[in-house]
């Protein structure tokens, strides 16, 4: 930690060396830290099932899916799909008490990527929910599954 006599440089510096790890900035104590997330299997299971919703069901591109009933997702990992920009929120101008809308879209690149026709990078870097890059290697969506899992079988249930 640095001491309370540092200068502003001072502690931008250190809170610049701390932020891979994460650290409380020593002038206004908010929690600071670099977010390497991955695109793992529940994520991709999830968008396969937005994906074949649209599909069966014959969704317009502009209608939005209230994420209900047979997709069950808890947590934000979900939402961070929108960072490779495979889903979409509506934007929220009903309710002020909320930051989203709770209604995703699959994009068309969600769609291409479910679909198994291209591919994206493994993991976005984050900071301050922003993004400032991506990394690892690029992936197709049967690479965000376990040895042991079935890609068609999925598909077609």
């Amino acid at each position: 930690m640095i001491g309370p006599d540092a200068t502003l440089k001072q502690a931008k510096d250190w809170l610049r060396s701390q932020i891979r790890v994460g650290a409380r900035c020593p002038c206004c104590t908010q929690y600071t830290k670099v977010y390497r997330r991955r695109i793992y299997s529940k994520m991709a299971t999830l968008l396969i099932k937005l994906y074949r919703m649209k599909t069966q069901v014959y969704y317009t591109t502009d209608e939005l899916v209230k994420m209900s009933g047979d997709i069950n997702f808890r947590g934000g990992d979900f939402c961070k799909l929108s960072h490779w920009e495979l889903i979409e929120t509506r934007p929220n101008h009903n309710d002020e008490t909320k930051k989203q809308s709770g209604l995703w879209r699959i994009t068309e690149k969600g769609r291409e990527f479910a679909g198994g026709k291209i591919s994206v990078k493994s993991h976005v870097i984050i900071y301050d929910n922003r993004i400032l890059g991506f990394d690892g290697k690029n992936v197709f969506i049967k690479d965000c599954f376990g040895k042991h899992f079935n890609y068609t079988e999925l598909m077609n249930n």
